[in-house]
């Protein structure tokens, strides 16, 4: 039945409209479209802000939006907009302007009424009053009785105890009665107090929402000549404000308390509500329904300017690859699609939350605000459905992908020394060179099932690649590598590695490199000892290494010495040169860069030492 009535009206005022005036298109401004039409004319203004006061000088026409003729498209009633820029009243309606006049689909906002000493300048955003002859002193018996339907007021103020919104009020009451008709509108924000209909009018009030103003919404005074009743009928309204009290001769009341309920005395409103509306996202002054409000029912609601916001469609979301061992968020926002783009959907009563489950035992996951986390079992690798729900106050919905784990070659575990320990001595004489200290480590594993080797490496000079985690190492080999033959004791550097095989990755021995503490006798040797006898070139060590080794040669005369390394293509990297080196035995460190200092990739390389005309090539593999 609402519809029908509104549509009734809709083509009531295009049957007696003589022309339609476009602003801005024709005028620049509303009011020079005003000045410049008749009685039954429309005034069609396209969205936009227009800052203006304006005053409709009496004549009977319709002011419209472009909603007037696009009843579904509710974004062009906040699109078009009035501003009284704090200035004065917004829109006048005082001049004897019959029913026939309208003011459609418009945002009202920003009026300033002067207050309680002009009663023809109060109203914030509407004044309606009765018509004063030219003098100023004789009233001509005309009403003002405009329809303001489908608009929004907001931020209007209209002055101490004057109607910030609307203030309605027939000063000349004994010559005739205002009887405005409001429908579809939201009033908010709007102070002192948003609607003031006051004496000698007859206000009907029909799917109003009024939440949020300052103090009081609606106030009803019916005071004066007790031979002139003027009444107020409000029916499918919602007002939510923390005060607003309509007052009568009578004492007959409507009141609205601070627990937000609503009663309605003597018939003066039918199908009134009390109960939470469920606007769409009241926080930033949106008001329409949403489509699972409780005041809706067989295509009929209660207040607010339409059923504005949907339950929005989730969309399938995309699959994705992780890795294993490793976590994965989704922004579980960005697949819910807004099927109303007039309306955010988003509000505090009706935003959607999620939730998710797993298809997988090996996968896990959670919820936190919009955020899916997604985390597999450590190690585990494959692929599983997620199933995620959102959910808002009108239903649920799901939507389903898949999570592939990709499987990654993970580190061999790790493992213990055994032997050496910190006090542990070796002894070694002429009687026992031939003899070896066993050095022994806890077994690693492979969560991956690949064979796990291990590096052995003496002071970063000696090194044995190893199946088993038991390593006999001799005698002679400590006494090869003791560089100082003058010292009858020294302490060597133990370390041991664990490699896959791959070869891309290794675990050091826990606790890191162990001391081995060794003692000589009966080994010195003469300082003539110390000078090599002939040019050597010495495998690197560590080898493989990362990121670089030690490259030592022995030298039998004073020498300049130059080290190229090559790649495995032939291509040289790097080049060190050495100028007028000692007779004896060197050693230079290398960080596997090239000669610019940059970073060389894992790799086989060669590397050769010139001295004098002798020249020594060998292989090294920096492994990263």
């Amino acid at each position: 039945m609402r519809y029908l009535l509104t549509f009734f009206i809709f083509i009531n005022h295009l049957s007696y409209s003589q022309n339609i005036i476009y602003v801005p298109d024709q005028y620049s401004k509303i009011q020079f479209a005003i000045d410049a039409a008749s009685n039954g004319d429309i005034v069609q203004v396209r969205p936009g802000i227009y800052y203006e006061n304006i005053n409709f000088k009496g004549k009977d026409i319709s002011l419209v939006s472009e909603h007037y003729f696009n009843f579904g498209a509710t974004q062009l009633i906040k699109d078009t907009i009035i501003d009284g820029g704090k200035k004065g009243t917004v829109i006048r309606i005082q001049s004897g302007e019959s029913s026939s006049a309208l003011i459609w689909g418009f945002t009202i906002q920003n009026g300033l009424g002067a207050g309680t000493n002009d009663e023809y300048t109060s109203g914030g955003g509407i004044n309606i009053n009765t018509y004063k002859n030219i003098d100023g002193l004789l009233p001509s018996g005309a009403s003002s009785s405009p329809q303001i339907k489908h608009c929004i007021f907001k931020n209007n103020d209209g002055g101490t105890g004057n109607g910030g919104a609307i203030h309605a009020y027939s000063k000349w009451k004994d010559y005739g009665i205002s009887s405005p008709i409001i429908s579809n509108c939201v009033f908010y924000d709007n102070v002192s107090p948003a609607v003031l209909i006051d004496e000698g009018v007859n206000g009907l009030f029909y799917n109003i929402s009024m939440a949020d103003n300052d103090t009081i919404g609606l106030q009803w005074e019916s005071t004066g000549a007790t031979n002139i009743q003027s009444s107020l009928v409000i029916d499918n309204s919602i007002i939510l404000d923390s005060l607003a009290l309509i007052d009568s001769v009578s004492a007959k009341e409507i009141e609205i308390n601070s627990s937000n309920g609503v009663s309605f005395g003597n018939n003066y409103g039918k199908n009134n509500t009390n109960i939470d509306p469920l606007f769409c996202y009241r926080e930033i002054g949106e008001y329409s329904l949403h489509n699972a409000s409780p005041l809706i029912s067989a295509n009929e609601f209660v207040g607010a300017l339409d059923v504005g916001c949907h339950s929005p469609v989730f969309n399938l979301i995309e699959d994705i690859t992780i890795f294993e061992d490793s976590k994965s968020q989704v922004a579980l926002s960005q697949y819910v699609q807004y099927t109303n783009p007039v309306m955010l959907y988003v509000s505090s009563m009706a935003s959607p939350t999620f939730s998710a489950k797993s298809l997988s035992g090996e996968i896990k996951t959670s919820v936190k605000n919009d955020t899916l986390i997604i985390t597999p079992d450590t190690n585990w690798n494959g692929t599983s459905e997620i199933q995620v729900t959102m959910k808002d106050i009108a239903d649920e919905k799901t939507s389903s992908f898949t999570v592939s784990v990709q499987e990654i070659n993970d580190l061999p575990q790790s493992f213990e020394w055994v032997y050496p320990t910190t006090l542990d001595t070796v002894q070694i004489s002429e009687n026992n060179s031939f003899d070896w200290v066993t050095i022994k480590w806890t077994k690693s594993t492979d969560i991956d099932g690949n064979e796990v080797k291990y590096w052995f490496n003496l002071d970063d000079t000696y090194y044995v690649s190893l199946s088993d985690t038991t390593y006999n190492l001799s005698h002679s080999v400590l006494l090869a590598n003791w560089y100082y033959d003058e010292l009858s004791a020294r302490e060597f550097t133990v370390t041991v590695s664990a490699i896959d095989s791959a070869q891309n990755s290794s675990v050091p021995i826990n606790g890191g490199p162990q001391k081995l503490f060794v003692n000589r006798y009966q080994f010195l040797s003469t300082n003539d000892d110390l000078i090599p006898k002939n040019f050597k070139l010495y495998q690197n060590s560590p080898n493989p290494f990362n990121p670089n080794t030690h490259i030592r040669f022995d030298l039998p005369n004073n020498e300049s010495i130059r080290l190229t390394i090559y790649n495995i293509a032939g291509k040289q990297v790097a080049q060190i040169n050495k100028d007028n080196l000692s007779a004896g035995q060197h050693e230079i460190n290398w960080k596997g860069q090239d000669q610019y200092g940059d970073p060389l990739p894992s790799g086989l390389y060669i590397y050769r030492i010139v001295a004098g005309n002798k020249t020594s090539t060998r292989k090294m593999l920096l492994l990263k």
